[in-house]
C-alpha cells in the first residue's frame, strides 16, 4: 500500500507539472489544484454513472429516478475544461 501510495503521489505531482507547464498562467500550485479537482469529480462521478445491480434494476423498473445516471466520460471531459479554465483564468478561490 505504501508503494501503491508513494507511486500515486509521483503521478500526481508529474501530471500536475505536465499541466502547470502546458498551460500558460496554470502554473505547478494551479495544475495542482487542477488534479485534485478532478480527481474529485471523477471519485464522485464514477459511483453515480456506474450504479450496482440493485440501483440499476430501480432505475430500469422507474427511470424517473435514474436522473442522476449520467455520462462519466462526457461529464468528466466539460468539468475538467471549466476547472482549468477557472484556474487559468485566475478564478479559484485562495486556499
Amino acid at each position: 500500500m505504501r508503494r501503491f501510495k508513494l507511486h500515486s503521489l509521483d503521478r500526481v505531482d508529474e501530471i500536475a507539472g505536465l499541466l502547470g507547464e502546458t498551460l500558460p498562467g496554470l502554473g505547478p500550485d494551479g495544475g495542482r489544484k487542477a488534479v485534485g479537482a478532478i480527481n474529485a469529480f471523477a471519485a464522485a462521478f464514477w459511483q453515480v454513472s456506474h450504479p450496482g445491480e440493485v440501483l440499476t434494476q430501480l432505475y430500469t423498473e422507474m427511470p424517473e429516478v435514474g436522473h442522476t445516471v449520467l455520462d462519466f466520460a462526457g461529464r468528466m471531459e466539460e468539468l475538467t475544461a471549466a476547472v482549468l479554465t477557472g484556474l487559468v483564468r485566475g478564478e479559484s478561490p485562495e486556499a
